[in-house]
């Protein structure tokens, strides 16, 4: 098992998943869908491009066709929330990075993530916008509901709407102020 495949363990929970998804019975037999989960967390990890997928895998078109049906099920968000069952409810951390356009793209285009994990690390939502769109803009809408002792995010997140979420939900609030910013 190379570091980038998934536990046995993390496996008996998500292959079932996977399993229900793949119940199409024309053409080909499916390949395995844990080789083709530990291809695509590979490529996630790395950040490499499909088409360098390591030949160990199979081919990078199948894994990325899987990929893509897994998305269009909504494979990933099930999995996303059936892992966010067991979150760690000491602290909900909220933040966003984005990601460039490829070299080889045309136009200046970026997406941004904006992510919210428990107090471990592991992640609860997930929402993807433009990469020109402020971090706050989704945060309301990602911490909606999230059951925390305490709430963790940089100065980009001081915002009065945020905030007021946040205290009705019974959150400690754990972010820098803007300097300059009235209370």
């Amino acid at each position: 098992m190379s570091r980038h495949d998934i536990s046995d363990e993390k496996w008996a929970i998500i292959g079932p998943m996977l399993a229900k998804a793949g119940t199409e019975t024309r053409g080909r037999k499916r390949k395995d869908d844990r080789l083709i989960f530990n291809a695509i967390l590979w490529i996630m990890k790395t950040g490499a491009p499909w088409r360098d997928l390591h030949p160990g895998f199979g081919p990078w078109n199948t894994v990325h066709k899987r990929f893509l049906e897994w998305a269009r099920l909504e494979v990933w968000n099930d999995i996303l929330r059936m892992l966010s069952i067991n979150a760690d409810p000491e602290a909900i951390i909220i933040d966003a990075t984005f990601i460039k356009l490829h070299q080889h793209g045309t136009g200046g285009l970026t997406t941004k993530v904006h992510a919210v994990v428990d107090a471990l690390g592991n992640p609860l939502r997930i929402h993807l916008t433009a990469g020109n769109v402020n971090d706050i803009v989704p945060a309301c809408d990602l911490i909606e509901g999230l059951l925390a002792d305490k709430l963790l995010a940089d100065r980009a997140y001081d915002a009065n709407k945020l905030l007021a979420l946040a205290e009705r939900q019974n959150h400690e609030v754990v972010i820098p102020p803007v300097p300059g910013r009235p209370v």
